[in-house]
């Protein structure tokens, strides 16, 4: 479609590059204009829905992928938690049977050193498991935390650079005589573009030549 329209559009413009001050020559020129913005118009159209489609991609992606690892992330930590409880039960066990070991080869009052041994606390610090204190990690299972969310705005070709690459690989094929506007859609700044009349064109065609060929 794109095709055909440019080829409508370079007639249009060789037929006016081709007349003189005659007549005719500015409704030439609007009707090369007009098809010019009916171009423009379509490569708006183009963006915009590339720019919802890349917003909407983004934060699907973004959405998707923090929905599975808070998932993995909760399962793990409910799996550590109840891990660390069997670890501190087995580590006060440990703790107890080394101190009757001792009790035994102490030589001493045994039933004063199991007695000791039984009243004696252990502490599970060296069994202590560290979890997040601190960002998304740490309000895993708090339903009243807010959870982090995507603003499509913020994913665009807004940068220059980005923008740039997007043309080469849109526009690269485009004719020399119909170069795509720089930016026609709000990923790369331009939320209101509206194709328009370039400076100094007197358009659109009022059935009357003004006497040269700019209308």
């Amino acid at each position: 479609e794109y095709r055909e329209l440019y080829q409508a559009l370079k007639h249009k413009r060789e037929v006016c590059e081709n007349a003189t001050d005659g007549p005719g020559c500015g409704q030439a020129e609007c009707a090369f204009q007009d098809q010019n913005l009916e171009c423009d118009a379509l490569q708006a159209n183009f963006e915009q829905e590339a720019c919802a489609l890349t917003r909407n991609y983004s934060c699907t992606k973004y959405t998707n992928c923090l929905v599975q690892t808070t998932q993995l992330c909760e399962v793990t930590m409910a799996s550590a938690r109840e891990a660390e409880t069997g670890f501190k039960a087995e580590w006060r066990s440990v703790c107890r049977i080394e101190c009757l070991i001792d009790a035994l080869r102490s030589g001493g009052d045994l039933n004063a050193e199991i007695n000791q041994c039984q009243a004696k606390t252990h502490s599970t610090e060296p069994v202590h498991l560290s979890y997040p204190t601190h960002g998304a990690a740490a309000d895993v299972g708090n339903a009243s935390a807010s959870q982090p969310t995507c603003n499509e705005a913020d994913y665009a070709w807004r940068d220059p650079a980005a923008n740039e690459q997007f043309s080469i690989y849109w526009y690269n094929i485009l004719p020399a005589g119909a170069t795509a506007e720089t930016c026609a859609s709000a990923c790369c700044g331009q939320s209101d573009f509206q194709p328009s009349y370039p400076p100094g064109v007197s358009c659109p065609w009022t059935g009357e030549d003004s006497g040269d060929a700019g209308g």
